[in-house]
């Protein structure tokens, strides 16, 4: 019976495996197009969202940085291109973002829209720990990074063991000669 127990429980830890590779690429999804929508919608209600900054006390030159880093940042998460360090520039902005243009506590749409953003912050902060995962830049890059080295030390050897022994049989040969 515990034989049947271990093989259901290997299957079943197999079956989670191949939801978690699915899971990732669909989680960078579902947590950057927030980020792309608003972007946009900054890009294209330019000047209603630079007043709204002013009079939030914050300089409507960085409208143009927050709209590259929502629809860029977005995109880079997405695709799972430097995923760890754009993943904690978001997560530090939705921060910002929450305690900046969020804090009245008294109105519960902003408490909402607070706790919005920290949660997002939250998942931003699991990619930084974690990694993009299954079907992204990083792992193809790792992946590749990882075969290459194998190549490299493969050539290395290969193309050191050649002359190597060229030398020790020239050695080996002035060895026999001398009497």
């Amino acid at each position: 019976m515990r034989q049947k127990s271990a093989v259901r429980h290997n299957i079943k830890d197999l079956e989670m495996e191949k939801a978690a590779t699915f899971a990732a690429p669909v989680s960078r999804v579902l947590i950057s197009l927030i980020f792309i929508m608003f972007g946009l919608n900054k890009l294209f209600n330019y000047g209603a969202t630079a007043g709204w900054m002013e009079a939030m006390g914050v300089p409507s030159f960085l409208l143009p940085f927050v709209i590259i880093l929502k629809v860029f940042g977005g995109i880079a998460i997405i695709i799972g291109w430097q995923t760890r360090w754009i993943a904690l520039g978001l997560a530090g902005f939705s921060i910002l973002s929450a305690l900046i243009f969020h804090n009245n506590f008294a109105d519960q749409n902003e408490m909402a829209s607070f706790m919005k953003n920290i949660a997002i912050a939250g998942g931003f902060l699991f990619l930084f720990a974690n990694g993009a995962g299954a079907w992204s830049l990083d792992e193809k890059k790792t992946r590749l990074l990882k075969s290459s080295l194998k190549f490299k030390h493969w050539n290395i050897n290969t193309a050191l063991q050649a002359p190597c022994v060229a030398v020790l049989d020239l050695l080996y040969a002035e060895l026999i000669k001398t009497p």
